[in-house]
């Protein structure tokens, strides 16, 4: 959820832009005013994640995790993170999770 938006050094109110939900999330604005004085910085402040304790977790994901860490305790660490992930089947367990944002790969 987006916390705050800064154009400029400016707190945008919150009737100042559009959230587009997605994934991810976009925002939208109507107009955002510019001249050379302007540092043209956008700040945005928002929170993600699934919640404040592992409860809130999705389970597929505590596997994919538990998973991964299985195949590289077996491995003796000498696997990569990427090899892990697919050789355990975590990424497979992951794929309903992944935010590709218009990425295909």
């Amino acid at each position: 959820s987006v916390t705050s938006v800064t154009v400029n050094g400016e707190v945008l109110a919150t009737t100042d832009y559009r959230i587009i939900t997605g994934k991810p999330d976009k925002i939208q604005f109507d107009t955002v005013g510019y001249n050379d004085l302007d540092n043209t910085a956008l700040e945005m402040v928002y929170s993600a994640g699934y919640g404040a304790t592992s409860a809130d977790i999705p389970a597929p994901i505590i596997q994919a995790i538990v998973m991964c860490a299985g195949y590289i305790h077996a491995h003796s660490g000498g696997c990569d993170m990427g090899s892990a992930m697919a050789q355990s089947g975590a990424s497979e367990l992951l794929r309903p999770y992944a935010v590709m944002a218009g990425l295909v790969f």
